[in-house]
């Protein structure tokens, strides 16, 4: 990824993989599956948020919406283009924007709203967190 100047943007790129497809699709399809893209919109957007957070807070999300204009194959590369668009003392305001990143064609916009929950330094403590998956 990469944040600008300003530190309130940043952009991410994607590699579509079969995984990410919906189950069920035909397979002579491969169209991704649309909550691959929700989740992609909201990793991203907590991602860029939590690099503005001067206090290192943990957060939950409280709102969450995608709107879809058009689809992604699998072998495609995508854009999330994420923007702060208010972060306070209890709530961060984010939007992002799916597109081809050979076309720039849109394919998904998202807004995401937060909440801070935790404590000031504490929003990496999930690196640490221990699991029985395999992720």
């Amino acid at each position: 990824h990469s944040v600008s100047d300003c530190g309130k943007r940043a952009s991410f790129i994607l590699d579509l993989q079969q995984h990410d497809c919906h189950a069920f699709s035909d397979l002579g399809q491969n169209f991704v599956h649309c909550g691959i893209l929700a989740t992609a919109i909201a990793g991203c957007t907590t991602l860029t948020a939590s690099l503005n957070d001067p206090e290192e807070r943990t957060s939950v999300t409280t709102d969450l919406s995608v709107s879809y204009m058009s689809s992604a194959r699998v072998g495609q590369v995508i854009r999330i283009d994420t923007n702060v668009l208010g972060l306070g003392g209890k709530l961060a305001f984010m939007e992002a924007h799916v597109k081809h990143d050979e076309t720039d064609r849109m394919i998904a916009v998202g807004r995401h709203t937060m909440m801070f929950v935790g404590e000031s330094g504490k929003a990496t403590d999930f690196v640490n967190f221990p699991s029985t998956f395999d992720v």
